[in-house]
């Protein structure tokens, strides 16, 4: 379970993203025992033992972050901000292998007591159930040192399978940052075994671009964008090159009039008033160089 795994007792997540593979896993794990490949067991630890200072989190982090960076900037590599991002991503990287599950390790043990508290009640007999779990977001297992080394381990390979699988229309770019998160059940069944976790996360996305692909035009026939704002008003076809994509429509000013703006808007402005009370830069401030 997750709780087993990751060592947070009563903890485990319910969203969706994080565990829908774990059935798959378990039928992985079961094929991995049948010909012998459980045996190799690949873990941060053996890793660092094998590899000495690159198999420590932070320079693993920084490798990868690094060569990620690269791929995506090779036309160009000849500038030298393109370096500072390169170097920017790679010391990012390192940082969130390093410090990450320490972060979600302080968050989760505040929260312990509270689910200790309610197991005990429930062995008194006072809470009529067998168990007490709290679901949290999946963010507080995502630092853990084999499901975040598998996870970036995973993005370069699912780029590659993206471009050499027969069939696939997609890429999956918004999909790679989140890679960590969508494995977590993988690695929690498979004991944290780097090896296993990344060939059973390739298979299974593998499979889940092939059938985006059969779906793909749906969506692409829904998407669509309102806009009620435009740089230059009164707008027209000559002026505003983006009509003349027909998903763009041109909205009157009520586009913004969403449940989530009513909900927000006053907090916004509340919170900035008392920025600017207080000489602070506001957050929300469209034109901050008035205040300069």
């Amino acid at each position: 379970s997750m709780q087993e795994y990751y060592g947070y007792e009563g903890v485990t997540t319910t969203c969706f993203c994080a565990i829908n593979a774990a059935p798959f896993a378990i039928l992985m794990k079961w094929v991995f025992h049948k010909i012998g490949l459980d045996k190799i067991q690949v873990d941060p630890e053996k890793l660092r033992g094998k590899l000495g200072f690159w198999g420590e989190p932070m320079v693993m982090g920084l490798l990868v972050g690094s060569i990620i960076t690269i791929i995506a900037n090779y036309n160009a590599l000849d500038k030298m901000a393109t370096w500072a991002t390169i170097i920017t991503v790679g010391l990012t990287t390192g940082a969130i292998m390093a410090l990450y599950p320490s972060v979600a390790g302080f968050f989760v043990r505040g929260l312990t007591p509270i689910s200790q508290t309610m197991q005990m009640r429930i062995h008194k007999g006072e809470i009529k159930r067998e168990n007490f779990f709290i679901s949290l977001d999946p963010a507080v297992f995502f630092g853990e040192s084999a499901n975040l080394t598998s996870g970036l381990l995973l993005i370069p390979i699912m780029i590659l399978i993206s471009i050499v699988e027969p069939g696939n229309k997609m890429l999956p770019l918004a999909d790679l940052a989140a890679m960590p998160f969508m494995l977590e059940s993988i690695t929690a069944v498979m004991r944290g075994n780097i090896l296993t976790t990344v060939i059973t996360g390739a298979i299974w996305y593998a499979f889940g671009q092939l059938t985006n692909s059969t779906i793909l035009h749906i969506f692409s026939q829904a998407a669509a964008v309102g806009m009620d704002v435009f740089y230059k008003e009164p707008c027209t076809t000559e002026n505003e090159p983006l009509l003349a994509f027909e998903s763009v429509f041109a909205m009157p000013h009520m586009g913004g009039s969403t449940n989530d703006v009513i909900d927000n808007q006053s907090k916004m402005v509340i919170h900035d008033l008392n920025a600017l009370e207080e000489h602070k830069q506001p957050q929300y401030i469209l034109n901050p160089e008035v205040l300069k």
